[in-house]
């Protein structure tokens, strides 16, 4: 066999073996196709979006909602309720900011964060460790179901009020 014959021989076994090695994890399910939640908070998609929430739970069992609220559509939507429920089907009390929350169009509002006015408290019932349902109400949208961890306090959950 021929020096050039050898090389073209050895540079088309190459460029097959490449191209059947990187065909190995291309499909529909490949892990690049698929979304997945890499932080602790939970997401919903929809007209409102509500994403990264968790109940971030003090030592006494309050606790405060943290999520930023992404209001997708094109109109003020105000949050006209908030409802949490355990994975028993208890439900926790829900105290509510004195003025309604309003979510501008085409923006993001933040709840619980320490100095705003977006509180949603639970005075009793926090436990972390657990997983919750929050069910948040708007005046024009669908409601919004994200079921969510309830996080202990830490430095990560620093920047989120305290319960009480």
């Amino acid at each position: 066999m021929s020096p050039l014959r050898r090389r073209v021989t050895a540079s088309v076994l190459a460029a097959t073996a490449a191209l059947t090695m990187g065909a190995c994890g291309t499909n529909f399910s490949a892990q690049t196709n698929q979304q997945y939640q890499a932080a602790e908070g939970a997401n919903s998609r929809g007209e409102v979006d509500v994403m990264n929430t968790v109940l971030v739970a003090d030592e006494d069992g309050a606790g405060v909602v943290s999520a930023g609220v992404v209001n997708q559509t094109d109109d003020p939507q105000t949050i006209t309720a908030v409802t949490i429920t355990t994975g028993d089907g208890q439900s926790l009390t829900v105290e509510a900011p004195k003025t309604p929350v309003e979510v501008p169009a085409g923006d993001i509002v933040t709840l619980g964060q320490t100095g705003g006015d977006a509180l949603y408290v639970v005075p009793e019932g926090a436990e972390a460790g657990d997983y919750v349902t929050i069910s948040l109400t708007f005046s024009d949208a669908p409601a919004t179901e994200v079921d969510a961890p309830t996080v202990a306090r830490s430095e990560t959950y620093a920047e989120v009020a305290p319960a009480s």
